[in-house]
């Protein structure tokens, strides 16, 4: 461990690098992203993540973030602590409990993920708002999904939102991007069967379809949908019934719904003799 820094000035130039790095390109850029909450924290050492950096502040440091600081502390990282300003202007959470972890971004690359013999794998398009992936992310991990793909999507999972949001099961999901050509060549390689929800004449009710073992849910994104690529590309389009004046649900709470009916009917289909 480096000897501990104390910054003190709004100025210091790790506090104006802690600040930039709520872009994603300065975070492409360093290969370097922040995580907030000792829980998502947790979630990032205990899935292997390199820590590079540790800023805590002691006047606003919790119980629990004070344990987590005397565990991360002990490896090679360098060492920062900040008065309260100084804390207050990096952070993004009200509740950062008094610790900032900066890691190494991970790139992973889809075609090196292992394959269940029974794979269920969440697909999104598209999508554009980070709480929204973050909440997915979330209920996929609870749903036993095992491998998602983000197809031309502009954000990254180490997207601030995107980490509070899943509460950081963007650590320990193995997610890739990739593109609508690559996404498809995937799933018909490995056999697996492409469920996408659409609001097309074509499609039908989620409850009625007998899903297969091998499954892959795709959502598009919030406010266009799938492209319409997918329409003679998957092997069922699903909608769920709107029964009110809405024409649809959030993508987050459709795709939970969708998820966990999958799910069930996956298990159900795995049991039947």
């Amino acid at each position: 461990m480096t000897n501990r820094v104390l910054i003190t000035s709004l100025q210091n130039a790790q506090i104006k690098k802690l600040v930039a790095l709520r872009a994603s390109k300065t975070r492409r850029s360093l290969g370097e992203f922040i995580v907030e909450g000792v829980r998502e924290q947790e979630k990032a050492i205990a899935n292997g993540l390199r820590v590079s950096e540790i800023y805590f502040c002691p006047t606003l440091l919790s119980e629990q973030a004070e344990n987590l600081l005397n565990l991360a502390s002990q490896a090679s990282v360098n060492l920062y602590e900040l008065n309260e300003p100084c804390f207050n202007k990096v952070v993004v959470r009200k509740d950062a409990e008094g610790i900032l972890l900066v890691c190494k971004t991970k790139a992973s690359e889809f075609r090196d993920f292992h394959v269940a013999d029974e794979p269920f794998w969440l697909l999104i398009e598209a999508i554009e708002k980070p709480g929204n992936l973050g909440a997915l992310l979330r209920t996929a991990d609870g749903a036993g999904v095992n491998g998602i793909l983000l197809i031309d999507t502009k954000i990254d999972i180490f997207n601030p939102n995107v980490i509070r949001a899943s509460l950081g099961c963007c650590f320990s999901l193995p997610i890739a991007a990739c593109s609508r050509s690559e996404a498809y060549a995937f799933c018909k390689e490995q056999k697996i069967a492409i469920y996408s929800a659409v609001l097309s004449n074509a499609s039908i009710y989620y409850d009625l379809v007998p899903y297969r073992v091998r499954s892959a849910l795709l959502l598009g994104s919030e406010d266009k949908g799938l492209d319409p690529f997918w329409i003679s590309h998957s092997d069922k389009l699903i909608h769920i019934p709107m029964h009110g004046h809405a024409d649809s649900l959030n993508v987050s709470a459709a795709g939970a719904i969708l998820l966990y009916e999958i799910s069930k009917r996956r298990l159900k289909n795995k049991l039947s003799p």
